[in-house]
């Protein structure tokens, strides 16, 4: 069940329950896939001004704490199975998007960014490197 005081957001995909959550370790996951800053991201999103192939790595860095839906990567994997993994982790969201429905996926996105920047003010942005977390 999700947590609101926790940054979680109830979804409901693949027959499961899931929470999506933008920790400090999925917008680090999120900067990494996108080498964009995560503030930056989630304003060209809040802009309307955001690629599909982006969304897609915005869900995946927020479903990630979800145990079993991901496996966990092995440290040991070379570049190029890493690459197959997260073609396939990849893959596994875009059905869940497909499943939920892009809108209603982008409205939960919108709910757990919100959670993650709780200081902001509506119309207010957070400052870059000023990221506050859900307690």
């Amino acid at each position: 069940m999700a947590n609101k005081q926790k940054g979680e957001v109830a979804l409901n995909a693949l027959g499961r329950d899931l929470t999506l959550k933008f920790s400090t370790n999925a917008l680090c996951e999120l900067e990494d896939l996108t080498d964009r800053s995560a503030i930056e991201i989630f304003q060209s999103m809040e802009n309307g001004n955001v690629k599909i192939s982006t969304m897609r790595n915005i869900i995946y860095a927020g479903l990630m704490h979800n145990k079993g839906l991901f496996d966990k990567i092995d440290n040991g994997l070379s570049d190029a199975e890493y690459e197959i993994r997260l073609i396939r982790i990849l893959s596994k969201v875009g059905k869940i998007i497909d499943e939920v429905g892009f809108s209603n996926i982008a409205e939960k996105v919108g709910e757990a960014v919100s959670l993650a920047f709780p200081d902001a003010e509506d119309g207010e942005k957070p400052e870059e490197g000023k990221i506050k977390q859900a307690s």
